[in-house]
């Protein structure tokens, strides 16, 4: 049985060169086309973070596109209850706890 792992991404109008911090490119894993996205997690022009929807509500694309300057990418990095917002796991960020996963 194969195992497909969906990223999605969001594409900024940038035309990013393969000299910038992020990288796309699409590419066949097992005959499956997926999505690479590549970063050079050393680079100052780098921010990782969260985005998390206030508890019990919900952030449309269009918001998530709204967010500070812009993602070069969303990254699904755990999964929530679409009910309650509650994350599956914990998302930490800096250090800081940022929510609790009904999981750990």
């Amino acid at each position: 049985m194969k195992q497909l792992f969906a990223i999605f991404l969001l594409l900024s109008s940038l035309a990013l060169a393969q000299s910038e911090p992020v990288d796309f490119s699409n590419r066949t894993v097992q005959g499956v086309q997926v999505n690479v996205v590549t970063v050079d997690l050393n680079s100052q022009a780098i921010d990782i973070r969260p985005i998390l929807a206030p508890a019990g509500e919900a952030i449309s694309f269009q918001g998530l596109l709204n967010q500070g300057e812009g993602p070069y990418a969303a990254i699904t990095g755990t999964f929530f209850d679409p009910a309650t917002a509650i994350t599956v796991g914990n998302v930490v960020h800096n250090g800081r706890l940022m929510t609790e996963g009904s999981v750990g």
